[in-house]
């Protein structure tokens, strides 16, 4: 399943502009009739970038023992950084802003 066409086309004008990431560079080319993609596990790269879904707000409140904190999860995040020598991060999360930044790696 895909996404919209033009809700696609954001994220990768989102990608290019501030990623450092495409789909050619990323091997993650896709058809438009996604049931015709065969595709191997392995086959694409992935972009110059981690990316983190990090949920807070009503998953804590039902994981609470489950969910580090903010800066336990910063200390989680930076050797997966070192480890692929990767400067940039992508997070995804429902956290207060300022609570967030507040924790910055």
């Amino acid at each position: 399943m895909q996404f919209a066409k033009h809700l696609r086309q954001i994220g990768d004008e989102f990608r290019h502009q501030y990623l450092d990431s495409d789909d050619q560079k990323d091997k993650t080319s896709m058809l438009d009739d996604w049931r015709k993609v065969q595709t191997k596990h392995g086959q694409a790269v992935g972009g110059p970038y981690v990316a983190v879904h990090l949920r807070r707000q009503d998953f804590l409140y039902g994981h609470k023992v489950d969910v580090p904190s903010l800066n336990r999860t910063a200390e989680q995040i930076q050797p997966i950084l070192d480890k692929y020598k990767v400067k940039k991060l992508f997070v995804a999360t429902d956290a207060p802003v300022e609570g967030f930044f507040r924790n910055r790696i």
